[in-house]
């Protein structure tokens, strides 16, 4: 039987919401519990025997190609056009290579891509993953992580501060800080104020001090004395 060949086109198989130059779907190898990925069709633009200019062109069809292992469950084929969608099953702990075959009648199979599936937890669902500084999200806080199919599974996650909170583990309360802010702020033009009115005090002493003493050194007319 002849060998079918494969004309394609474009980036294949891009999961949706991911970058085409970052992750195709042949380059993704690490998959997330209880996540759905829906994949593209292929990008099929002819399927031939013989020379690619004057070959037979076929009509194909898709299919997964387990290898030995039985085909796990979750994952769902278009035929006719190669699209995948793929439901990870929360507890998965496989670790699968898969085939996507391109069949045509009276031809010897082609082999589209060749699929790895290491179908492991999230750091969002890692008990083992830690957040900022080595610390867990406080006050409430939301795991959040990048779904990039690397960065999601580096042991590392971020969090989603619920209202009232920040910082990057949401330690800090919000409205406590603002309220010990205020108060700070009152406390300091409080002590601004009793200052002021001591230094104006200090000043009003020294000088009726200074009067007294002036009046102490005054000359007395001894004349005006003796008249009296």
């Amino acid at each position: 039987l002849p060998q079918l060949q494969l004309d394609t086109t474009g980036e294949q198989y891009i999961p949706a919401g991911e970058v085409a130059s970052g992750f195709t779907f042949y380059n993704r190898t690490k998959w997330a519990w209880g996540q759905t990925y829906q994949l593209a069709p292929f990008q099929l633009t002819r399927a031939y025997t013989g020379t690619p200019s004057a070959g037979q062109t076929h009509n194909v069809s898709f299919r997964l190609d387990w290898g030995d292992v039985a085909p796990p469950r979750g994952f769902f084929l278009d035929g006719s056009t190669g699209e995948v969608l793929i439901r990870i099953p929360s507890d998965a702990t496989l670790d699968l290579t898969a085939r996507l075959m391109v069949d045509a009648p009276d031809t010897l199979s082609a082999v589209a891509a060749n699929i790895s599936f290491q179908m492991l937890p999230a750091d969002v669902d890692n008990p083992n993953a830690v957040g900022p500084g080595g610390t867990a999200c406080l006050n409430g806080g939301t795991k959040t992580d990048t779904a990039d199919g690397e960065t999601e599974f580096d042991g590392n996650y971020q969090c989603l501060c619920a209202s009232g909170f920040s910082g990057n583990n949401c330690q800090t309360d919000i409205v406590a800080a603002a309220a010990t802010s205020s108060n700070d702020s009152s406390s300091t033009i409080m002590y601004s104020t009793v200052g002021a009115l001591l230094g104006v005090l200090v000043l009003l002493v020294g000088v009726a001090r200074h009067l007294v003493h002036r009046a102490r050194r005054r000359p007395v007319d001894m004349a005006v004395l003796q008249d009296e």
